[in-house]
């Protein structure tokens, strides 16, 4: 499903950060990460039962990985960002 899909590309983009030894902020955002998840399915947990925790799953794998890009792309360029900066011709 999505939150499998969002793991396997936090994956992806996590071997930046492992790269330029940034582990200390990896593990800041899986600590908050994991932080949203607990609110998260506490909350929609009690009100939509395993539907409910099952959206915060996804929620919460969805932020992991765009937080470790965005954190990935502050740290080194990468490839497929390219296409967004203006040339400097």
């Amino acid at each position: 499903g999505p939150a499998a899909a969002c793991s396997a590309s936090y994956l992806f983009v996590a071997s930046f950060l492992f790269y330029h030894d940034r582990t200390k902020l990896l593990s800041m955002l899986t600590m908050s990460a994991a932080i949203l998840q607990i609110i998260l399915s506490i909350s929609f947990g009690t009100w939509w039962g395993a539907t409910g925790v099952a959206s915060a799953a996804a929620i919460s794998a969805a932020y992991y990985w765009l937080a470790t890009w965005f954190a990935a792309c502050t740290i080194h360029p990468l490839p497929w960002t390219g296409m967004w900066r203006a040339d400097e011709s």
